[in-house]
């Protein structure tokens, strides 16, 4: 007799766990090239690891509308391509951090920062000759700051990641959480629609939360 298949949600709990965990060993080694070579290259593994913590966010997001087609379609689509998942890690670190996660124009700046990221990471590995003739090399291209400000977005993402996915530390948590993400997020859209301006109400409060069982980007590490 084969063994029952596992329930859908402890499938995609498992693909935001292992992409976290792979987050978490690419900022290891980036911290590794930063302390001993000083390697631009560093950069380049921090924002991997922040595209694996996006892709957990993905997997976050998929769990929590209860595996509805739509989202499933959109992680399949984007899970594969860099500045979607830096876009998902974004938006969740202005979820979670200080910044007005509704402001106007936050879909554009999210895409902008992560297109950003994502030509620094190209910048971190390869030699580039500019318009005016000019050669650059990745040592020439980055600097420590731009490295340390790569590791810290990204940690700030492992942490917060981390810590949400501690949440749900059993699989009969995973399956309820699976189960109740889609009638929260349906009383969330009825009351969003019927009242705009709760939006940024709603997002105080979760921040308040958020801060009150230790979760964000301030909090210690997990």
């Amino acid at each position: 007799m084969s063994d029952p298949e596992p329930h859908p949600a402890i499938a995609w709990f498992a693909i935001l766990d292992a992409s976290a965990a792979n987050g978490r060993d690419l900022l290891v080694e980036a911290r590794l090239l930063r302390d001993q070579l000083a390697s631009p290259r560093a950069l380049a593994l921090a924002v991997l690891a922040a595209e694996e913590f996006g892709k957990a966010v993905r997997a976050f997001v998929v769990l929590n509308s209860g595996g509805d087609p739509e989202e499933v379609a959109e992680f399949v689509r984007v899970y594969r391509q860099h500045q979607p998942k830096l876009e998902a890690g974004g938006l969740w670190s202005s979820l979670l951090g200080d910044a007005v996660l509704l402001i106007p124009g936050l879909p554009e700046e999210l895409t902008a920062r992560a297109s950003t990221s994502a030509g620094r990471k190209m910048d971190s590995l390869y030699v580039d000759r500019r318009a005016d003739g000019a050669v650059l090399s990745p040592r020439a291209s980055i600097t420590k700051d731009d490295i340390e400000s790569a590791i810290d977005a990204a940690d700030d993402l492992s942490r917060s990641v981390t810590q949400v996915a501690a949440l749900l530390d059993t699989e009969e948590k995973i399956v309820q959480f699976w189960s109740i993400g889609p009638q929260v997020n349906a009383a969330l859209t009825a009351t969003f629609e019927a009242d705009p301006a709760q939006r940024d109400e709603f997002v105080r409060t979760l921040r308040g939360l958020i801060g009150e069982i230790g979760l964000g980007a301030s909090s210690p590490q997990a």
